[in-house]
């Protein structure tokens, strides 16, 4: 979020002097060590969020474990450095776990209430009928709500969805320094595509050694990478794999 008002207030004066009391940004390891033993594996108290604005200007609009896995500074120090801000990562056991409760026969279901997912795929779908508005967040190609970025990249976005139509809202510009972290990303995604329109092994290996997560030597990069194309060679008819 690059702006926020309440009733023609700024908000953002306030924001930064809350977040400027003293020990605000304190070691939350305790915080997340309490979460874990609890199993409350999705509650964080949004340090990261917060650092973000007090570091770039931009107030991270998402959950603190979705922006810590685009940004490789809180990912330091494995589970330790999520802790300090009060993250904790999902053991993939508990997702194996979640996985097999819900892998029952159709039959399972049709005698079980519907219930709510939680997605907003429905009410998409609701309000594109004209049965309601809704205003969300989705990934759709920029319009120039995000005058930063070259105008047909795909952006995540507030965006409008009346009957028929679906409409990007025009946010305020990001700090210069947010921007350049944006913009890092959208390069890297365009020589992804590049690399995969044109099955360019060598292309694609750039892309990956260009993300800000990566932070192996190049030949040890170049190793990995060889292995993951080995495991996805099914799906990459026609390229020329080493």
């Amino acid at each position: 979020a690059t702006a926020a008002f309440w009733r023609g207030h700024d908000l953002f004066p306030r924001l930064r002097e809350e977040i400027s009391r003293p020990k605000f940004f304190a070691d939350a390891t305790r915080t997340a060590k309490d979460h874990l033993a609890h199993e409350r594996w999705f509650t964080s108290p949004g340090l990261v969020a917060f650092d973000l604005f007090r570091r770039f200007g931009a107030l991270g609009a998402a959950g603190d474990r979705h922006l810590a896995e685009f940004v490789p500074w809180y990912l330091e120090g494995g589970v330790t450095g999520l802790m300090r801000w009060g993250v904790i990562p999902t053991p993939y056991s508990w997702r194996k776990k979640r996985r097999s409760l819900k892998d029952h026969p159709v039959e399972h279901y049709r005698s079980r209430p519907v219930q709510p997912s939680g997605e907003e795929g429905v009410a998409q779908i609701e309000a594109l009928m004209g049965l309601g508005n809704l205003d969300t967040n989705v990934n759709v190609p920029n319009l120039g709500q995000l005058s930063q970025l070259p105008s047909g990249h795909v952006v995540e976005t507030y965006a409008q969805f009346r009957r028929d139509s679906l409409v990007p809202m025009v946010a305020h510009p990001l700090p210069k320094s947010a921007a350049t972290l944006v913009k890092r990303i959208a390069d890297v995604q365009t020589l992804t595509l590049d690399a995969a329109l044109n099955r360019d092994v060598h292309g694609a290996f750039s892309a990956m050694l260009a993300d800000p997560l990566v932070h192996l030597q190049t030949d040890q990069a170049w190793t990995m990478f060889k292995a993951m194309l080995r495991h996805c060679r099914p799906c990459l008819p026609g390229w020329k794999l080493p």
